[in-house]
């Protein structure tokens, strides 16, 4: 039988797990601790063919060269940056993940958070907590004709286009094809921004002084995807400096936020932990998906479960 390894907390229901128990070896490590170090992942992983991990579980080279018995990796997450697929590939690791289980659920939290940023929803909240009642302060603006900047145009943010052409936005988008004349001409006219990059070297902090620069005063930038495509600093300061702007994150660079975190001090930062992806129907299809992965790995042939990132 197998070596299978669950190394932190997963979607598997009580009755997927008790499946995986029948068909290989199976050990839980049911921790939903984030940012685990990478001698707890090699301490948890040691042995294991199969190794099921989350988001926040690393996996970089040198537990790829420690983990002699590991080959093959799935990730229940939609990103992947938080494993070195060259380093997989180095050693015929085969690697999992699932980019679009989440698309929908990302995208209609996306149109939640800019029309809350449009209409001042959040700040007209607070107001009543602290015992105001002024109808006239928190002004909102429409749908119509506003122009959202849609920066990564993968599964996400086709549908954030589709849910916000519904609305009447004006919508422009951004690809790694697109000119950086043009990427400048977008941001500068953009009502709103909302980033669907993938994370890596040529997007970590795109979001930064010299893009933040181009912005409208009273922009609405909305982050559902990785903390690390902007610089938090630079991000700080613009909003500090542009009080009409709001930003709504819900991934940080840090999770969970640090506790002397700046934005923890900002009235126009939202954060929200890291929850777009969390709804019952991307939960069990992550979970589906997940098993039936799994349960393919389990079956091959020890020979045939060597193979490149997919």
């Amino acid at each position: 039988m197998k070596t299978v390894k669950i190394l932190g907390k997963t979607n598997l229901r009580s009755a997927q797990i008790a499946q995986l128990d029948r068909i290989c070896d199976l050990q839980v490590f049911d921790s939903n601790v984030l940012n685990r170090s990478i001698d707890e992942v090699l301490s948890r992983a040691a042995h294991a063919e199969i190794a099921l991990i989350n988001a926040f579980t690393p996996i970089d080279r040198r537990a790829v060269e420690e983990l002699s018995s590991l080959r093959s990796i799935v990730s229940c997450s939609a990103g992947i940056d938080h494993v070195d697929l060259a380093a997989c590939r180095d050693a015929g690791i085969r690697v999992d993940w699932f980019p679009g289980y989440c698309a929908q659920t990302l995208a209609e939290k996306t149109l939640a958070y800019i029309l809350m940023g449009l209409n001042r929803i959040v700040p007209a909240i607070h107001s009543v907590r602290a015992g105001h009642w002024d109808y006239l302060a928190f002004q909102g603006r429409e749908s119509q004709q506003r122009v959202v900047a849609i920066l990564g145009y993968g599964a996400t943010g086709r549908i954030v286009r589709r849910l916000c052409e519904s609305f009447g936005f004006i919508v422009e988008t951004v690809n790694s094809k697109t000119s950086s004349n043009d990427v400048q001409r977008i941001l500068a006219r953009a009502d709103i921004v909302t980033l669907h990059l993938a994370l890596n070297s040529r997007t970590e902090r795109y979001l930064r002084e010299d893009t933040l620069r181009l912005l409208k005063d009273d922009v609405v930038i909305v982050n559902t995807a990785r903390g690390n495509l902007i610089n938090d600093r630079d991000l700080v300061e613009f909003l500090l400096e542009h009080p009409e702007a709001t930003a709504f994150l819900d991934v940080l660079a840090t999770e969970p936020m640090p506790p002397n975190s700046s934005y923890r001090q900002l009235q126009n930062a939202v954060v929200t932990p890291h929850i777009g992806w969390n709804s019952r129907e991307s939960d069990e299809l992550l979970a589906d998906e997940t098993m039936e992965t799994l349960i393919g790995l389990i079956g091959q042939p020890a020979a045939l479960s060597h193979g490149t990132p997919s």
